[in-house]
């Protein structure tokens, strides 16, 4: 299944979070997200070494795209390179499971499993509301002490 070249690529991060917003010629999306941590400099990073290597080319072969980031970007090793493309790498898996209407899990060879519990965390920081998933609510206590979303064994 061909999904298109990847035309643009969009990053939406402030110091705490970084998304990754993919979009190909086909108009097929996917979001991912960088690694944490100084998320405004993997960013940047992302935009300089990642993107160059990956704009135009097809979205439909993931671990070729990652490791041609890797092979290009060999001078640079390290862990804001390694960040940068896990968003790249969380934003075509998402792109493919919307492609093929199927969850992640079963695209890597697991099955969907029904979750204990669900937290949302909205960081103070990040300014814009996003929406919640049916069933999910706000949380903003400390994960062991919120008795509606922390359910130990």
């Amino acid at each position: 299944m061909s999904f298109g070249k990847i035309a643009k690529l969009e990053t939406f991060s402030n110091e705490f979070v970084c998304f990754v917003h993919v979009t190909t010629d086909e108009g097929l999306t996917g979001w991912g997200q960088t690694s944490t941590y100084n998320a405004d400099i993997t960013a940047q990073v992302f935009h300089r070494q990642v993107a160059p290597w990956v704009l135009g080319q097809p979205a439909d072969d993931i671990g070729f795209l990652i490791d041609r980031v890797e092979v290009k970007e060999h001078k640079y090793p390290g862990s804001y390179r390694c960040r940068a493309s896990a968003g790249l790498d969380t934003a075509l898996w998402d792109l493919r499971g919307k492609a093929e209407n199927k969850p992640v899990v079963e695209l890597l060879g697991g099955k969907p499993q029904k979750l204990r519990w669900a937290c949302h965390f909205l960081l103070a920081s990040f300014r814009r509301s996003l929406p919640l998933a049916p069933g999910l609510h706000n949380c903003s206590k400390n994960i062991s002490s919120c008795g509606e979303c922390y359910r130990p064994n």
